[in-house]
């Protein structure tokens, strides 16, 4: 078996936020300041993916993630939260580390790829 890993291309350390939303909000800021995207954007297609289900995956680990039109390459951003904030996490564990992954709409591929790993 081929193991890989994901290198964030984002890193912020003790995100001071209170909910998930703000959390969301924050994060969705920083990958739009880094890739040159619209913040508005980014922000609706997590929150689409959201009303899928939650991507709070327990332990306090939420892996929010999203597809964009035209994104050139993938984009991960890692963050550690200064306090827990409810996530509807399946265990109702609270999350303070996050992993947010964005891939391109029309090649799912390498984006689905970062995701498993």
């Amino acid at each position: 078996m081929t193991k890989t890993s994901m290198t964030p291309d984002i890193v912020a350390f003790n995100l001071a936020v209170t909910s998930k939303k703000q959390l969301l909000q924050s994060l969705s800021e920083r990958v739009a300041q880094h890739g040159g995207l619209c913040e508005r954007m980014v922000m609706d297609a997590i929150m689409k993916r959201e009303k899928l289900g939650s991507t709070g995956i327990g332990e306090g680990i939420a892996l929010p993630h999203a597809t964009l039109p035209k994104l050139s390459a993938t984009i991960t951003l890692l963050a550690t939260l200064e306090s827990s904030v409810e996530f509807d996490s399946p265990d109702g564990d609270a999350v303070d580390l996050v992993a947010l992954v964005l891939g391109n709409q029309e090649d799912s591929s390498s984006y689905l790829a970062s995701i498993k790993t």
